[in-house]
């Protein structure tokens, strides 16, 4: 629900806010009539105002969005069929005793249609292999996008070695 009270010195009442499309929509109502602000039924009903609203933007929302699903056409990745839009690799650094590590990881990074916000995690080469690591990153992304055979996204591993040389060439910028 995205109904929030506003309680400051300039305004006092709800506010009602989505994004549709990428177009933020959001309207104010007010709790203050004649300088006093509004209680019992009359505010009850304001604020019934304001949830019935929401309500009609959210149905907006959703058939946004699965509009938008419905259209999105997987990507190439600028020409290379390798890979996963959503799953990234990355060099992570950690500290321990005064020392700096840095590993590779698989990082997933996604909206979740189970629980309806983005997500992000990884997955690390050290620990499950450079293999193991990218099927557990292609797992998480379809549970979360709710892909039942995704067999063709594991087979999309992009290469071990030019991966390494890019992300290489990444640390040197730094």
């Amino acid at each position: 629900m995205s109904v929030y009270l506003i309680d400051n010195d300039s305004f006092f009442g709800y506010r009602v806010r989505r994004v549709i499309g990428g177009i933020p929509h959001q309207q104010y109502f007010s709790l203050v009539k004649s300088g006093k602000r509004l209680r019992g039924k009359i505010r009850a009903s304001v604020e019934a105002e304001a949830k019935k609203l929401d309500l009609k933007l959210e149905k907006l929302q959703l058939k946004a969005r699965q509009t938008r699903e419905k259209e999105c056409r997987p990507s190439k990745r600028a020409g290379n069929p390798d890979g996963v839009k959503g799953i990234s690799p990355r060099v992570k650094t950690t500290s321990r005793a005064a020392k700096q590590y840095d590993y590779v990881v698989f990082q997933v990074n996604c909206m979740s249609k189970l629980q309806e916000k983005p997500v992000c995690t990884t997955f690390s080469v050290d620990a499950h292999g450079w293999e193991g690591a990218w099927e557990q990153a292609v797992q998480f992304y379809a549970r979360h996008k709710k892909i039942k055979r995704y067999s063709h996204l594991v087979e999309r591993i992009p290469p071990q070695g030019a991966v390494m040389k890019k992300l290489k060439l990444q640390q040197q910028g730094k």
